[in-house]
């Protein structure tokens, strides 16, 4: 009976050094665990404060955004008003050139009569020639009435033209409205 005694209280304490040992790796499987949980306690943790950095960073892409469409809207804005002071601009560019080319026509059109009148005035001779003088004197007959009623009205009425020679002898002429003569 003292052998069958041995042999069980052998395997007892076997087994009680196996329930050690697998209480051992049990209590170690248990803190490795507590380790990764505790880990993935900080994962979590981790992950939640990137996630709240993420939807941060949506809301500060969206007030970005936000900010760009106004900014678009404003430039929109901006190109229309620069669009018509470049059409009016254009307009007034345009406008100019009429005026200059208008102006041109005027320039050309003074010019050809500043040479028939430079051609006309080249058949009349003026100043002292051979002791003779030739003295032009325009009176203008002007009466005030005249000039309230009607100013269409020529104030020029008559011409005196009197001409000296080298023997002093003197003559007047006096020409009426309808006596002038076209050159």
């Amino acid at each position: 009976a003292g052998r069958g005694f041995a042999v069980v209280a052998s395997e007892v304490r076997a087994l009680a050094q196996r329930s050690s040992d697998a209480a051992r790796e049990i209590n170690d499987l248990i803190s490795a665990s507590g380790k990764h949980v505790s880990r993935g306690v900080d994962l979590v943790g981790q992950a939640g404060e990137a996630l709240n950095q993420i939807v941060d960073s949506v809301s500060n892409i969206s007030v970005h955004v936000s900010e760009i469409a106004i900014s678009a809207n404003e430039q929109s804005s901006g190109l229309a008003e620069i669009n018509k002071s470049v059409n009016q601009l254009d307009q007034v560019t345009q406008q100019n050139a009429a005026m200059f080319e208008e102006t041109t026509a005027a320039s050309h059109a003074l010019t050809k009569e500043a040479e028939t009148l430079s051609n006309t005035m080249s058949r009349f001779k003026t100043g002292e020639e051979e002791n003779n003088v030739i003295v032009a004197e325009f009176k203008p007959n002007v009466d005030a009435s005249k000039i309230e009623k009607n100013a269409e009205e020529p104030l020029l009425s008559e011409a005196v033209v009197a001409v000296n020679s080298g023997t002093n002898q003197t003559g007047a002429a006096v020409a009426e409205e309808g006596d002038w003569e076209d050159f």
